[in-house]
């Protein structure tokens, strides 16, 4: 994934609900550094911006490209 692409929020069932990512896309703002977390090295994260406005950092493996299926 890069900046500018058009995402969706998923996440296992076993996490239960996200209902504030329900229905809405995002927008990759940046890549945010993993530093001081224990995957730093396994895993990336992004700064989003949110079609309700709001903006997250969320890891790649909660994140599903739009038009990827």
């Amino acid at each position: 994934m890069k900046r500018g692409d058009m995402v969706t929020f998923t996440a296992p069932k076993a996490l239960g609900r996200f209902p504030q990512y329900e229905g809405i896309t995002g927008i990759i703002l940046k890549r945010v550094p993993n530093i001081g977390y224990i995957s730093e090295s396994e895993r990336l994260r992004y700064l989003i911006y949110w079609s309700n406005g709001t903006t997250d950092s969320e890891w790649d493996c909660y994140l599903k490209r739009v038009g990827d299926d």
